[in-house]
């Protein structure tokens, strides 16, 4: 039995990270030729406004999507026609609303972030992005909790291929600049919402009983203050660069943090996506805290790997078409590859706290680590430069990550291997300093040397006894 939930966890995990990997894959491509069109000020001005529009959106969807799949859970396939609806019914309202709304208030909030004025169809495109980012909601979750991953991934490659196809024209072709990255990515957010609405199949409601949005938006609330708290540890460090330093040294920080995130988006997000619906129901088994414990063994060292990977083969062969006026980019990305680390690792010990409802403890300890996000920030940023810009976030994740694995037990006593992490976080820095104290090398001699290090790094684990043969035949098999 534990074999088959493992293969169902990372099996529809590796199918809802297939549209998420070719969609990295070839931004990772895509990216260098964007340096080239793009100035690091272009790139500034971009981070600041799609973050702006991101929080937004977040405050519109009400942090809905953990409520909404431990109702699908709990409910039964008999209340789930009536979810849907409802849902779908209030963010729609919401996206529609929010969106004329903030169109009109974005003129003073955009001039703020970037310093001159946007344009009206800059800010419509920010404003409709929002509105089909909210709409969006309550499709997505379904497909979601029906684990119709396959959908997911053809709604998703359809997205990509609309957004990054109108980017790269409107781009490279007719240089529109920033407006036409928001031009794209409104695009493939408009083509997601009809599309996943289109394909969707849910039962009809029912006519009897209490409507769900009550308990849904009780469950939700205190994670939208948590979500909220979550976007300080995931931005201040960007506000706080571009103002005590510049906009254009924001670019190259935001470019750092797109090749770190290519972690997230291309092997976690997809295994969050199947985990949000599993540890709800391995919550409910005798067998669950043993299985979800090797769950997160694995995926951490499946991260550590990749970061491994990233930090030196990607960075060789992105350095070699990058701009050089990005250059300052490449030398942040190791130590954000191990904030990402972080943030998986508290994010899967953290389901302790959602399985078991106590959603407001961890809002405090989010707010704990907000504080320090913002407070390590504040003084290293301005004292030490860009360099130092990553220091924020890895206090604060590191925070957030020990309060997970210490309170979180008291709700869920999940047997979690946090050695993995010990030797992730000693691992990943060691080889990628190991790499980068070697001289100049040829393209292939550099890739060949990246080879070897992670091997190395292989092997350290097999011989920690954190990675076994089984852990290989089991990714080797696994399926949907």
């Amino acid at each position: 039995m534990t074999s088959s939930v493992r293969r169902g966890v990372f099996g529809h995990a590796l199918i809802f990270g297939l549209a998420p990997l070719l969609q990295r894959l070839a931004g990772l491509v895509l990216l260098p030729l964007y340096t080239h069109y793009l100035s690091p000020r272009d790139y500034g001005e971009i981070e600041l406004l799609t973050m702006g529009a991101g929080l937004v959106a977040m405050l519109l969807r009400l942090e809905l999507r953990p409520g909404y799949l431990r109702a699908w859970v709990q409910d039964g396939e008999r209340g789930h026609g009536r979810l849907a609806r409802q849902t779908g019914r209030l963010l729609l309202g919401l996206g529609l609303a929010g969106g004329m709304i903030a169109f009109w208030a974005s003129a003073p909030a955009c001039r703020w972030l970037v310093g001159h004025p946007v344009d009206a169809a800059t800010r419509a495109l920010l404003a409709l992005g929002i509105a089909a980012e909210v709409a969006s909601l309550a499709p997505q979750a379904t497909l979601q909790a029906q684990l119709r991953s396959r959908t997911m991934v053809a709604i998703g490659v359809g997205q990509f291929v609309l957004g990054a196809g109108t980017t790269v024209v409107t781009v490279t072709l007719l240089g529109m600049g920033p407006f036409g990255v928001f031009l794209g990515g409104a695009a493939g957010s408009v083509l997601g919402l009809a599309a996943m609405t289109a394909t969707l199949r849910v039962p009809r409601a029912e006519a009897d009983g209490p409507g769900p949005l009550a308990p849904l938006l009780r469950y939700s609330l205190p994670l939208l203050a948590g979500a909220l708290l979550f976007f300080v540890v995931r931005n201040a460090d960007r506000l706080i660069v571009a103002r005590a330093l510049s906009v254009a040294q924001l670019g190259e920080y935001a470019l750092a943090w797109s090749l770190a995130n290519l972690l997230m988006t291309m092997l976690f997000l997809p295994l969050q996506s199947s985990l949000d619906v599993w540890r709800h129901r391995l919550f409910r088994r005798a067998d669950g805290p043993a299985e979800f414990a090797a769950i997160y063994r694995i995926a951490m060292l499946g991260m550590a790997l990749a970061a491994i990977g990233l930090d030196t083969a990607g960075l060789d062969l992105f350095v070699r078409v990058a701009d050089p006026r990005f250059a300052g980019s490449i030398a942040l990305a190791p130590a954000l590859s191990v904030a990402v680390l972080l943030q998986v690792g508290y994010s899967i010990v953290a389901s302790a706290f959602f399985v078991a409802g106590a959603t407001a403890r961890w809002t405090l300890v989010f707010a704990v680590g907000a504080v320090v996000q913002v407070a390590v920030s504040l003084v290293a940023v301005p004292a030490l430069g860009l360099p130092a810009a990553p220091l924020g976030v890895l206090a604060a994740n590191a925070w957030l990550y020990g309060a997970a694995a210490w309170w979180g037990r008291r709700h869920w006593d999940v047997p979690f291997q946090h050695r993995a992490m010990a030797i992730a976080l000693v691992l990943v820095p060691a080889a990628c300093a190991l790499r980068r104290a070697m001289p100049p090398l040829d393209l292939p001699a550099a890739l060949a040397v990246d080879a070897a290090v992670l091997l190395a790094a292989v092997a350290a684990l097999f011989a920690t006894g954190l990675l076994q043969m089984s852990d290989a035949r089991r990714l080797v098999r696994m399926k949907a």
